[in-house]
């Protein structure tokens, strides 16, 4: 299965500018994963019309998306089990164990990242449309076969 995974969209209708090759990155998924920040409603619709997202709340998201979206998620995609919380709150794991999650998805840091914390893989794909930390505009591509798990960082282009 073929995922996209972003963060900290930080969406705002008629200001906010995607980099150029943003909607590109969305041909052939099958879903869409959002972990937190998105901004506003139009974007989540805009998603929703790709492929089913599955998001969280962000800390920014509350005034839009309060009472709509869990802090929390935890599903699995076939054989792994994914944990998916935005990150404000604690630190990674956030609470999840090995024994509950393979795979951690998380944002908050505008900072992308893949690294092993006490047993889960952690994956933060960036921001879209705020990068800190000397990155650059990210998300990335999952792809699940039964319990192989393939990340693809993908660093977006500014115009």
């Amino acid at each position: 299965m073929k995922i996209a995974v972003l963060s900290d969209t930080h969406y705002i209708a008629g200001f906010t500018r995607f980099p150029t090759d943003f909607w590109q990155q969305f041909q052939g998924v099958e879903m869409i994963l959002h972990c937190g920040d998105i901004g506003d409603k139009e974007l989540y619709t805009d998603l929703t019309a790709l492929a089913p997202v599955t998001a969280v709340l962000g800390n920014n998201d509350g005034a839009v998306f309060g009472g709509t979206l869990p802090e929390r998620q935890l599903f699995a995609i076939e054989e792994v089990r994914i944990g998916m919380f935005h990150g404000h709150r604690w630190c990674a794991p956030f609470g999840f164990t090995k024994a509950d999650i393979d795979l951690l998805l998380c944002g908050h840091t505008h900072v992308p990242r893949d690294e092993m914390i006490d047993g889960i893989r952690v994956i933060n794909p960036g921001s879209v449309t705020r990068p800190r930390g000397g990155s650059q505009p990210s998300m990335g591509i999952l792809e699940i076969q039964g319990k192989e798990i393939n990340w693809q960082p993908l660093t977006l282009h500014r115009d």
